[in-house]
């Protein structure tokens, strides 16, 4: 540009780094003194070892500023932190960023280190700010408490739930409580696992705490009425109370019991004693076989006959029809 006579000081409006000039003496140049030759510089010159008439700016040495807008791509050592303006993307370690935020940790022991200062949880905190959007925290240690678990949190609902704690405690949790444990004793569902009772427990007020289903077909197992643990076993999906086949624990006289539509067909109890269609076999009976009064059969199938009991009296009734009775009542 040609040569600009200063006229006056008046302030700076708007600067222009590749045009406007600074007055400079270059020592190394002694073509028209002994101390040097006066020569113009911009701003561009000052801080760019190779400025370009667009504007672009390479800094190669210490600049302080208040401010600045960068309104390309930002390259701080190739790749120790690329701002992709193209594709609104920053990149760390990478010079190609693939995401909003790309983090290429390589064979850094960590890829994001955070820090608290204190002994109080430190979280970092994802929010969805769609209708009905949920915010969670993961949190090293738990909100308002002083230890060292990980935790997700939902903030929305203030519930956290998910714990590992420092000894390797698992929990997972609702709005109602804790739902599932895992430690070193086993997996409690809706209980704390304790190791006198086994590796996985379930608990709860549910009358089927274990339950699977295929279709229709339902197998159950859990506390059907007070007193009573068992299995069910159900082709019709329907209610406990409504059961199909089930086999039962009674607690207090510790019997093991088969039966089906709330009628128990047979009965073993705590002392050897079996029963058809009763539960109970008089003052000392061990070891007894005991048979409920029958319906009598209209019918004898082949090769087969049929013992019963009918007003008290046991009866048999053979493939042909011939009843015969073996005790009176």
């Amino acid at each position: 540009m040609a040569d600009s006579k200063i006229t006056a000081l008046t302030a700076l409006t708007a600067a222009d780094p590749v045009n406007d000039m600074f007055p400079v003496v270059d020592v190394s140049d002694t073509s028209m003194a002994a101390s040097g030759t006066t020569k113009r510089i911009s701003a561009n010159n000052i801080l760019s070892s190779s400025p370009t008439a667009s504007g672009a700016l390479t800094v190669t040495g210490l600049v302080t500023a208040g401010s600045a807008t960068i309104t390309g791509d930002l390259t701080v050592d190739t790749s120790t932190l690329k701002v992709d303006s193209t594709n609104n993307r920053v990149g760390i370690l990478t010079a190609t960023p693939g995401a909003p935020l790309d983090i290429l940790a390589n064979n850094l022991a960590d890829a994001i280190l955070i820090r608290g200062n204190d002994n109080a949880n430190v979280r970092i905190r994802m929010v969805n700010s769609g209708a009905g959007g949920e915010e969670f925290a993961l949190s090293a240690g738990i909100p308002s408490a002083s230890n060292s678990s990980f935790v997700i949190r939902s903030v929305t609902a203030a519930s956290n739930r998910y714990i590992i704690n420092q000894t390797g405690e698992h929990a997972w949790a609702t709005n109602a409580g804790t739902a599932m444990t895992l430690n070193s004793t086993g997996l409690g569902i809706g209980v704390s696992p304790g190791s006198a009772i086994g590796n996985l427990q379930v608990g709860g007020s549910a009358n089927a705490n274990l339950y699977t289903q295929q279709g229709t077909d339902t197998v159950r197992i859990g506390v059907r009425a007070s007193g009573r643990t068992g299995i069910l076993f159900d082709s019709s999906n329907a209610t406990y109370t409504n059961r199909a086949w089930y086999l039962d624990n009674v607690g207090s006289s510790g019997s093991l019991i088969i039966g089906r539509q709330g009628l128990d067909v047979i009965t073993f109890d705590n002392v050897g004693n079996v029963g058809v269609g009763v539960s109970t076999f008089g003052t000392s009976a061990a070891k007894v076989l005991g048979l409920a009064n029958a319906t009598a059969p209209s019918t004898s199938p082949a090769g087969m006959g049929q013992l019963y009991v009918e007003s008290g009296a046991l009866k048999f009734r053979g493939s042909s029809g011939t009843i015969t009775t073996i005790a009176a009542a």
